[in-house]
């Protein structure tokens, strides 16, 4: 079995009521992934040279990437992006904690950068299925 898992750092949380186009969507500032292609594991992991836009301090706060840090080390949006949709196709199954919030910045990057949405996979979201096992109250409330 191809697994990859996959997770999602921003500049915000997205406005699921907006268009992914809508200018107020938050922008990607790190996309990290693993993939188990039967048995070999690799890791990728790409912090974003913002275009245009800047990482404000309260998701500074969170994910611990400044602004000069993405300059510096950062790589385009489309170099990650590219690399990612390499083995999110090659994959069975999709795995990410909390996957609504991940695949709506997925989505919001595609847009942006005039590619082609994601492809239909079997996706399995660990804080959905570990909710009920885990109670563990959640940092916003709920």
């Amino acid at each position: 079995m191809k697994l990859t898992f996959y997770d999602t750092e921003t500049t915000g949380f997205y406005d699921p009521k907006a268009a992914p186009s809508a200018k107020h969507q938050p922008y990607l500032v790190q996309l990290s992934w693993i993939t188990d292609f039967d048995g070999e594991v690799k890791e990728n992991d790409y912090i974003i040279k913002p275009e245009n836009w800047v990482i404000p301090q309260k998701s500074i706060d969170v994910h611990g990437i400044t602004n000069e840090r993405a300059r510096d080390e950062g790589v385009p949006i489309k170099v990650a992006i590219k690399h990612f949709l390499r083995d999110y196709t090659i994959a069975d199954e999709i795995v990410c904690h909390n996957l609504k919030f991940d695949e709506a910045i997925i989505d919001i990057a595609l847009v942006r950068n005039y590619l082609d949405m994601l492809p239909v996979k079997k996706k399995t979201c660990t804080m959905l299925g570990t909710m009920e096992i885990l109670k563990i109250p959640g940092r916003w409330g709920g």
